[in-house]
């Protein structure tokens, strides 16, 4: 049997068959697979934080002190919980509203803003302060921060898109002018009432109100749900203000509502337990270097979780390790400064080259 000719003029050979296993993979099951393998790591990231948080929760207990530890440890992990959830989304959505991998609310001088606020209050009200309901006086400060933080993320986010260093440039000077305030306040304040603020200057997960914690607990969660829409809205906002526009998202309505948020968490979680300004910066970087994806609903667990793990870490080297030597904020900031020297200096180099 003759074999047939090719429009060359070659004889045509047999094709081999190709088994489905040796296809290459379809590229619509590419997604698929990354999207299955950012899941993994969130579940191993979850398994993880549920072993530190068992770590930190069981060793010692006994039927003798169970009604005394347990409540007193569960408190502070519904803490660590809470200030992790906070800071996961606040920090995600925040450097993709701003565009950049290094921003987050509490570089732009919110610590400095919680410290102004704090002896604003002692000032103002004096010894009163001690006598307010535990709920007025928290309502307050967190009334005031969330006045002082809209103000200044629409003043420095308004408008399209911002040079980096400018951002940081005024947010260092923000931070400046809320430390040089609040010096000036703390000389004009009674000595006694000054010990008032140092006490609230710090993080701390060592004498967290029970009765703020659980409506601190209630807005957090109502601003959570109020965020959950705008997730997706995220993936489309880290394309940038005119592809956010052209795809039918409201890239200015979108960052109002996130920066409203976003003041909203971030001044009831350091009303509850203290600053703690480079938590932020360094689960967040360390979720997108992680996952790889571009995808918030999967990003912001990550930074979630991660922040959770590094909480709970910093608890138990200060409790079982160091001897309460140091806080866990001090271990924290330590950590998250570094990791934000290490990224300036890369975006530096990165700037130069071009």
């Amino acid at each position: 049997m003759k074999l047939g000719k090719t429009f060359s003029g070659q004889h045509s050979r047999p094709v081999p068959a190709v088994s489905l296993s040796q296809r290459p993979a379809d590229k619509s099951t590419r997604p698929a697979a990354a999207d299955k393998a950012v899941r993994q790591i969130n579940l191993l990231l979850f398994v993880m934080v549920l072993i530190l948080a068992a770590a930190y929760l069981l060793p010692g207990l006994s039927a003798r002190n169970l009604a005394y530890f347990l409540p007193l440890r569960a408190l502070k992990i519904g803490a660590i919980l809470l200030v992790s959830f906070s800071t996961g989304y606040t920090a995600t959505a925040f450097q993709t509203i701003t565009n950049n991998h290094i921003l987050t609310p509490g570089i732009m001088g919110f610590e400095s803003m919680y410290v102004l606020v704090q002896t604003l209050l002692i000032y103002l009200y004096g010894s009163k302060i001690a006598l307010m309901s535990d709920y007025g006086e928290f309502l307050l400060g967190v009334g005031a921060m969330l006045v002082l933080s809209g103000l200044l993320f629409l003043a420095l986010f308004r408008g399209r898109q911002r040079d980096l260093f400018i951002l940081l440039l005024a947010g260092t000077v923000a931070g400046s002018l809320f430390t040089a305030l609040s010096t000036f306040i703390q000389v004009l304040i009674d000595p006694n009432e000054y010990m008032q603020i140092q006490s609230k200057l710090y993080a701390s997960f060592g004498n967290i109100n029970v009765n703020l914690f659980w409506i601190s607990v209630l807005l957090t969660v109502l601003a959570g749900l109020l965020s959950l829409p705008d997730w997706r809205r995220l993936d489309v906002a880290a394309l940038g203000p005119d592809h956010c526009v052209s795809l039918g998202v409201s890239h200015s309505a979108l960052a109002l509502r996130t920066l409203l948020l976003t003041a909203v968490m971030v001044s009831v979680s350091t009303a509850l337990i203290g600053p703690m300004t480079f938590l932020g910066l360094l689960t967040v970087n360390v979720a997108r270097n992680l996952l790889k994806t571009y995808k918030h609903r999967y990003r912001i667990p990550a930074a979630m979780l991660l922040g959770a793990l590094a909480l709970l870490t910093s608890l138990l080297l200060m409790e079982r390790v160091l001897a309460y030597a140091v806080t866990p904020s001090m271990l924290i900031n330590f950590a998250g400064g570094s990791y934000f020297i290490y990224l300036l200096l890369r975006e530096g180099k990165g700037a130069s080259k071009h």
